[in-house]
């Protein structure tokens, strides 16, 4: 087949218009007139096979989907971020104080023997040093005493209102003073979040 052919053939392809035997309310009438004309056990099993058919196929999209991790960058879950404190403290127990500086678990010592309900709390401190994410699981009326090699010194924590936790921290971190109080909000269920400058 030459080009001239073939370009006479894409011409006619291209002005060809699709002829229909039937109107639209022609097809609509005699699809309806043989659906009523099926007998009407056969009619209901065909309209179960139908619904059957798309709950298989919405099942086939909608679980895949509901089954992957949340893996979309940019995306933040409050919940989330707070989950390896909610293992730490399921691992150690609730009387355990739980801490992260930064990736590094460090446990400390409560006062106080009773465990009451525990807050997660997040807390981006900034200073000379750079920035230190600290995370610790708490309750609203807290005393932690912190004895490593890596972090020495006392947390307390207080309750301000219904929605907001006083952190005061004395703490020495590798060598690093931080000496602060710092407001953390609530951000949703037992969840916190605050900055601060750290001296």
């Amino acid at each position: 087949m030459n080009d001239d052919r073939l370009e006479e053939l894409l011409n006619e392809k291209r002005n060809s218009r699709p002829v229909f035997v039937k109107t639209g309310e022609e097809f609509a009438d005699e699809f309806f007139r043989k659906v009523h004309s099926l007998p009407a056990g056969r009619r209901r099993f065909r309209w179960v096979l139908w619904a059957a058919a798309g709950l298989l196929l919405a099942a086939g999209v909608v679980l895949p989907r509901m089954m992957q991790p949340d893996t979309a960058p940019g995306i933040c879950r409050t919940a989330g971020q707070y989950d390896r404190l909610r293992e730490a403290v399921h691992l150690f127990g609730s009387r355990a104080a739980v801490f992260f500086f930064g990736d590094e678990l460090v446990t400390g010592e409560r006062d106080e023997d009773e465990a009451g309900p525990v807050n997660f709390v997040e807390i981006d401190l900034v200073g000379r040093g750079g920035k230190l994410r600290l995370s610790l699981a708490c309750t609203d009326d807290d005393s932690i005493r912190l004895d490593s090699d890596t972090a020495t010194g006392t947390v307390v924590v207080s309750r301000s209102d219904s929605g907001t936790l006083v952190v005061d921290l004395e703490i020495d971190y590798e060598g690093r003073p931080i000496r602060t109080a710092v407001p953390v909000r609530k951000r949703g269920g037992k969840a916190y979040y605050g900055t601060a400058e750290a001296s």
